[in-house]
């Protein structure tokens, strides 16, 4: 039987990360935190960082898949039977890191990319009680950008959707306020 998915997204700094955390604390047993941001990269580092210490107290076993989603399954599998089988509890931060590293930085063409993504989400669920994914909202606003950033915020908006579809809990965060709006 599949875990509950949750979909949670928001703007930049709107409070949906501490919110999706706020959730997987509600839950007892083993807390896992799939890491998307590539710690390789130097620009990231004190992002990393930051996140790492907001959560240090708080029983996340991290799991990084900056680029392959799908290699999480199994780590999740094994997780999910630890502690007398009763499951794991998955936060995946972000959804838009994953996808930016895997558009700009991997061979794979675009339209794999959604598909890949929904298989090892629902893959993941399959092994834990709780998944919460996060998004953002992502838009041009007026800016010009490249013929390749407008595909990655079309293909995330795109991934957004599916996923907001699958989900069983649908949560937009505006000013650190969170609207259920599924």
């Amino acid at each position: 039987m599949r875990g509950k998915i949750l979909f949670v997204y928001g703007g930049s700094n709107s409070g949906k990360s501490e919110f999706a955390e706020k959730l997987v604390c509600q839950e007892e047993g083993v807390r896992v935190y799939l890491a998307t941001m590539d710690r390789t990269a130097v620009y990231n580092q004190a992002t990393i960082a930051r996140h790492r210490e907001n959560r240090k107290d708080k029983g996340f076993i991290t799991v990084e898949c900056p680029y392959f989603l799908q290699e999480a399954v199994p780590k999740i599998k094994d997780l999910g039977q630890k502690k007398e089988g009763t499951g794991c509890t998955v936060l995946l931060e972000c959804l838009s890191n994953l996808l930016a590293n895997q558009m700009f930085a991997t061979e794979v063409p675009d339209w794999q990319h959604l598909q890949d993504n929904l298989e090892s989400i629902l893959g993941i669920a399959e092994h834990c009680r709780k998944l919460i994914v996060v998004g953002n909202i992502l838009s041009e606003e007026g800016k010009a950008y490249s013929p390749e950033t407008v595909e990655y915020i079309r293909l995330l908006e795109k991934h957004q959707k599916e996923i907001a579809k699958l989900a069983d809990e649908v949560y937009e965060v505006v000013a650190g306020i969170p609207c259920r709006v599924k």
